[in-house]
């Protein structure tokens, strides 16, 4: 089975006569909730937030209730710092990867507060991707290059894989000159000290997306990995 195609023809440019008798709501930034402000805002340098009051006036007005120290401290604890985001319209969750390495996942229905928020690497998460409509797990990957499959609902990691250090080579046909490695993944436990293990077994991952028994990987030094998996 093959990954999700994303060369499919995108719907919005799928004719129906029910497309025609389809309205759009427009969403301004007024209309959001304060914490979805805080979500959007964390993007931003903690040195820039004043500065943000000029242009914004809902973020102008909370921070005059008085309330501009609190979301400092909060945006501070988590290193001013989301890394990535992936938004699940199936369950309307959004899950958010950090500079420092946590994991937090936010149901847009109601965003008081987090659903979960958990520390799951020493180190940046680079990505986060889950199969379409799949509710259940999801995928990450960072610069410890440990893949990770975690829980969407409780955000507890459930495998690591890294890759082992003996692998086979072969050529590509049609006279190319690229070469094709095959390695086998490693699962590893929760204690595992990654110090100890050399970076061969863990390159960097920047990005991974989700298929079918599959996980590809990007990675700085010019290779996309396929990670295969039994069902």
């Amino acid at each position: 089975m093959e990954p999700t195609n994303s060369a499919a023809r995108p719907p919005w440019k799928t004719r129906s006569k029910e497309a025609s008798t389809t309205t759009s709501t427009t969403t301004t930034i007024q209309a959001l909730s304060p914490d979805i402000l805080c979500i959007i805002f964390s993007f931003v340098d903690l040195f820039d937030l004043v500065r943000l009051s000029a242009v914004c006036k809902s973020w102008s007005a909370r921070r005059n209730r008085g309330q501009r120290k609190k979301i400092e401290t909060e945006l501070r604890r988590k290193k001013s710092g989301i890394s990535t985001l992936c938004f699940n319209p199936s369950s309307h969750l959004l899950f958010a990867g950090s500079f420092a390495g946590h994991a937090s996942c936010w149901d847009l229905r109601r965003t008081r507060k987090p659903v979960w928020e958990t520390r799951v690497s020493p180190n940046v998460i680079h990505s986060i991707h889950h199969l379409r409509n799949d509710t259940r797990t999801f995928v990450m990957g960072g610069i410890d290059g440990v893949l990770r499959v975690a829980d969407q609902q409780t955000g507890e990691v459930v495998s690591r894989y890294i890759i082992e250090g003996r692998s086979s080579s072969s050529s590509v046909p049609g006279g190319s000159r690229r070469l094709v490695e095959r390695k086998k993944a490693r699962r590893i436990a929760e204690n595992t000290r990654l110090d100890l293990m050399p970076r061969t077994s863990r390159p960097y991952i920047n990005c991974v997306t989700v298929g079918m028994q599959k996980v590809v990987t990007t990675h700085p030094d010019n290779y996309v990995r396929v990670w295969k998996f039994d069902k």
